[in-house]
């Protein structure tokens, strides 16, 4: 192995970063080897060394700075804790009726008055029946004597286990009992499911029903289905095919309503008259249809500014 030996003025040279450890460890070790056998240099080493200022931020001030950091944090986590509030209070807002006895009519009071299309007061509300399907819940009410208003809510459930209205109808009824009928619509708008009731039924114990059934190749035509009623309040949600099956329609049926209905008695008689009053104005329902949308924007809004005070507190200086 060939030694290497550094002269007095190159180790001069490489002193000052010697001392403030800078040089590579090879460097360092032929210096330190110089220094051993050269009293001048270790002379001028120990002279460098006793000039040499080495700073050191005070102990306060590192505290600041702890304390700062500290600060940067918790400033980040009541931001994150502060938009996760707000997104909560928004979501339980829009999704608040529970399934229970007072939700469903609170529901019915809240939202279904909200789409009469007439400025007579709205009588107080009773909820007849109710029916959950495929995630949502449907409502039947009437009015609370039974006669002149009736309508459906339909809500879908949240990961809350509430539910938010999302349609409703209201239209005056010339029946005190019956059976109602409502369509229920997809995204693209098309009949994907009917919702029937059967309301005030006491003494009725079947209905026929009368469906306009609507082709896209061919003309309306008239299909007719009995039903046993063996409540006086009931509610059934029909899938489109199950109906389809149940009226015996062919399977290219593309829109279906409920066109009449009669009632019969334990006996078989036709006591539908008995529960029409015709005096009843019948000119007018109304209808309304959630948007979802402004809800979905102010929790985005919301998540949106979180991250970028949680983002300004962390990178701030």
């Amino acid at each position: 192995m060939n030694e290497q030996k550094l002269s007095c003025c190159v180790v001069r040279d490489l002193l000052p970063a010697y001392v403030e450890e800078l040089t590579e460890s090879e460097t360092a070790q032929l210096v330190k080897e110089h220094l051993a056998s050269c009293p001048e240099c270790r002379s001028v080493e120990a002279d460098m060394r006793a000039g040499l200022k080495i700073e050191r931020a005070p102990k306060p001030q590192l505290g600041f700075l702890r304390r700062y950091k500290r600060r940067q944090v918790i400033s980040a986590l009541l931001a994150a804790a502060a938009a996760i509030a707000c997104i909560i209070v928004l979501y339980f807002s829009e999704f608040k009726y529970p399934n229970t006895e007072a939700g469903r009519l609170l529901a019915a009071e809240e939202y279904a008055v909200k789409s009469a299309s007439i400025d007579d007061n709205i009588p107080p509300l009773a909820v007849r029946s109710w029916a959950e399907h495929g995630g949502k819940l449907y409502i039947f009410y009437t009015a609370e004597d039974g006669a002149y208003i009736q309508g459906f809510v339909q809500l879908e459930r949240g990961i809350n286990g509430r539910y938010r209205a999302i349609r409703a109808s209201i239209s005056p009824s010339q029946s005190t009992a019956g059976v109602s009928c409502e369509a229920i619509h997809d995204k693209n708008g098309r009949s994907s499911a009917y919702a029937v009731a059967a309301y005030n039924c006491r003494s009725v114990y079947s209905a026929e029903l009368c469906f306009h059934v609507y082709f896209d190749s061919r003309a309306m035509e008239a299909y007719t289905t009995t039903i046993e009623i063996t409540q006086p309040d009931s509610l059934t949600v029909f899938d489109f095919d199950a109906l389809t099956d149940l009226l015996a329609a062919p399977s290219d049926a593309a829109v279906i309503e409920l066109y009449s209905v009669k009632l019969f008695d334990a006996d078989g008689n036709d006591v539908t008259a008995e529960y029409v009053d015709p005096a009843v104005n019948v000119s007018w329902s109304g209808g309304i249809g959630n948007a979802s949308t402004p809800i979905h924007i102010l929790m985005a809004l919301s998540a949106a500014i979180g991250i970028a005070l949680i983002c300004f507190f962390l990178k701030k200086n």
